[in-house]
């Protein structure tokens, strides 16, 4: 009696094996249709505050449910997919996992919403997330510092530097006023024009509430290290953003630039600051000069002005 319970139990379990594992109960054939995802590495957005997001997952999807767009060879285990692509074809115990391999590359799907692919790219979005809280934070942090930098009035009537006098310089005086920072927007007013007379602007106390630190994806690789995208270094990617300090953008990247819209307008400008001309301490930071540049996004005309700070006198 004994005996039977125990050759019962053991049978229990082998059927209980063989039913969890789809690739033994059914064929390769059957377990290839489907819609299969590409466990992709998060992808750069460094936009205002967001600095990583995953690619849309229709360019990572792989489809075989329509048999004109595929053709398998169980025996061969070859597939032939929108008859360009060629490979051989291995699954995984789950039958959920499939490899598929040229004599270059081995290339890994994940069944769609299969338990696999969500464990697979489960904590991969968990870092991701905590890599963007941070960001975030620290992006609020820098706007703000460069805002409390640049607040005052800006001229360029003393020592008007030039390099193209019929485009590149406006006609003196160009100024800049802006207020202090409130709640990560500041007020600006602005006159100038270009030599050449292709352009020509003025206006006051315009509100800015977009304003962004202009970030490229080159920038990044220079702060943090190149890879700090992939989904092995989102931890210490972590780690170095929260180490990033204001003046590391300035020493490692040379300069740093400020762009907003103007409200209401066709208008964006840029405010560059070059680390040559700041000071920036921990306890300080002060602008001795800046380039801003004026365009219109409607006809893609522009002039710079090279300001300094007007002294003021109490």
């Amino acid at each position: 009696m004994k005996n039977k319970i125990i050759v019962v139990a053991i049978l229990i379990t082998t059927f209980l094996s063989l039913s969890a594992c789809s690739k033994l109960t059914k064929s390769e054939s059957t377990l290839i249709k489907g819609q299969w995802e590409l466990l992709q590495e998060p992808t750069q957005v460094t936009s205002n505050l967001k600095l990583l997001d995953f690619p849309d997952s229709s360019t990572s999807t792989l489809n075989f449910t329509k048999v004109k767009d595929y053709n398998f060879n169980e025996k061969k285990h070859e597939l032939s997919y929108l008859k360009r692509y060629k490979y051989q074809v291995a699954f995984d115990n789950s039958g959920n996992i499939l490899t598929l391999s040229t004599k270059k590359q081995k290339i890994t799907y994940y069944r769609k919403d299969s338990v696999q692919y969500k464990k697979a790219i489960t904590p991969i979005k968990n870092r991701m997330d905590s890599v963007n809280e941070v960001w975030k934070t620290q992006n609020q942090s820098f706007l703000k510092e460069y805002e409390e930098a640049i607040a005052g009035n800006w001229s360029n009537a003393k020592g008007n530097a030039q390099v193209n006098l019929n485009h590149d310089s406006p006609d003196p005086d160009a100024t800049l006023s802006i207020s202090n920072p409130k709640f990560l927007f500041f007020d600006v007013s602005f006159t100038g024009g270009a030599r050449d007379k292709t352009m020509s602007v003025s206006f006051k106390n315009k509100n800015i509430s977009d304003a962004i630190i202009k970030l490229s994806y080159s920038d990044f690789d220079t702060l943090l290290g190149h890879g700090w995208s992939s989904s092995e270094n989102l931890i210490a990617t972590k780690e170095k953003l929260k180490a990033l300090t204001f003046r590391d953008l300035f020493m490692k990247l040379g300069e740093v630039t400020l762009t907003y819209s103007v409200p209401e307008s066709k208008l964006s400008q840029d405010i560059n600051v070059s680390a040559y001309k700041a000071t920036v301490a921990s306890n300080l930071t002060r602008f001795d000069e800046c380039t801003i540049t004026t365009r219109d996004c409607s006809t893609d005309n522009e002039f710079k002005a090279y300001l300094t700070p007007v002294e003021t006198t109490n």
